[in-house]
């Protein structure tokens, strides 16, 4: 068990590197393309191709890590995440749209390093609390990694193309790392007893259900952190620090709630559908609170006049509280379905079909950000939708002095 130990905090710090870096991006992204003279639709496109690696690496290389076992796959995925990073620095030195664009594909390959790494879970776990607190543990080191990106992507120190090749660096160091430290974990699998006709895991209705209530906190989170966020902050008249500011916030929230919440809970017992309750009924209140507060902030907007909106007029602190609610009940609904998830499949679990759980996310954030990219382009006003948990209306703007 503590080869098992030194193994999961290995596959954990990747999920941190990986985590780290993809956020980083999500902050500075928007920022290089608009000094590219790209719009809305261009900053929407790049998580875009980013979804559409991650949905083809999703159906692919889950697969492979089955048959060709998780470290060749871990180091695989290192190796894309240093290409696609590679490939912005290029892009950005010769300002190139088209290469920036392309670079997201390679890194939304490297998104499977978190779902190879729910399999060696899997691998080096029972089906009991200790796979559901492992579970737990791995959402702490997504928002751990959550945490760190957005405060690299706002260090002047860095300067403006530093962020990235640090990326491009550490990938480059990780894959030959992870191909030296890192034992294979993947179970050699009978062939006799792989013939054996049965209905495959991916297929059972219990594991589709759960796989779709997985996917449904990325309409909103996704194009919420993607697109919405960046895009209104940037009409606002807000920076890379601010939005920092508020997506570390709000990671930190997350990984507070699985790191410490979700795993004391499975610890004393609590069941696996007890928490996707819990988790399914916060992240609901929060989607009604800021519907709620968006409809009261437009039944404002109507009485004030064109003077006071002109006037920048400071909103109310529960606004904001509400727009960070969004991702932090949406890491809590990710945390418990993942938790439950792990308990349904129990000692047949399989990279392919934990593949299946990022290959529904990855559906819906393409669509998140096609109608991202529509509203933002068919509309003039900054008015963030209520579903995507927005910041902000045009009645209301923020003022720097509300700024964390």
């Amino acid at each position: 068990m503590a080869t098992h130990r030194h193994v999961l905090w290995l596959v954990l710090a990747a999920v941190i590197f990986d985590y780290s870096f993809v956020t980083m991006m999500r902050v500075c992204l928007p920022f290089h393309a608009k000094a590219l003279g790209g719009s809305s639709t261009m900053i929407g496109s790049l998580e875009t191709v980013y979804g559409l690696g991650q949905w083809i690496g999703a159906i692919v290389l889950p697969r492979l890590s089955d048959k060709w076992g998780r470290k060749v796959i871990l180091v695989l995925c290192s190796a894309c995440g240093a290409c696609g990073y590679g490939l912005a620095l290029v892009g950005l030195t010769l300002a190139s749209p088209a290469l920036l664009l392309i670079s997201r594909l390679p890194v939304g390959l490297a998104k499977q390093t978190v779902t190879v790494s729910r399999a060696v879970v899997a691998d080096c776990t029972e089906a009991t609390g200790d796979r559901s607190r492992w579970m737990a543990y791995q959402c702490t080191a997504l928002a751990t990694g959550c945490t760190i990106g957005p405060l690299l992507a706002s260090q002047e120190a860095l300067g403006e193309f530093g962020p990235i090749a640090l990326a491009a660096v550490v990938f480059a160091v990780l894959a030959p790392a992870m191909a030296l430290v890192l034992p294979e974990t993947a179970p050699q699998r009978n062939e006799k007893q792989s013939q054996v006709a049965q209905v495959p895991l991916w297929q059972q209705n219990e594991v589709l259900m759960i796989l779709l209530l997985l996917a449904l906190p990325e309409l909103g989170l996704v194009s919420h952190q993607g697109v919405a966020l960046n895009t209104y902050s940037m009409k606002l008249g807000m920076g890379k620090p601010w939005i920092a500011k508020v997506n570390s916030a709000s990671a930190v929230l997350q990984a507070l709630v699985a790191g410490t919440v979700c795993a004391s809970l499975a610890r004393r017992g609590w069941s696996d559908t007890t928490l996707m309750q819990i988790g399914c009924g916060s992240f609901a209140a929060a989607s009604l609170a800021i519907f709620f507060w968006h409809l009261d902030l437009c039944d404002q907007s109507s009485q004030l006049t064109d003077r006071a909106v002109s006037l920048a007029v400071i909103p109310h602190p529960a606004s904001r509280a509400t727009g960070r609610s969004t991702p932090t009940c949406a890491a809590l609904l990710r945390t418990t379905l993942d938790m439950d998830c792990s308990g349904l499949i129990g000692e047949d679990a399989d990279a392919r079909t934990l593949g299946h759980v990022d290959v529904v996310q990855a559906e819906l954030s393409l669509g998140a950000h096609h109608a991202l990219e529509d509203f933002s382009c068919k509309t003039d006003q900054v008015d963030v939708p209520s579903w995507c948990g927005g910041v902000g209306s045009d009645a209301m703007p923020y003022s720097g002095d509300w700024c964390l």
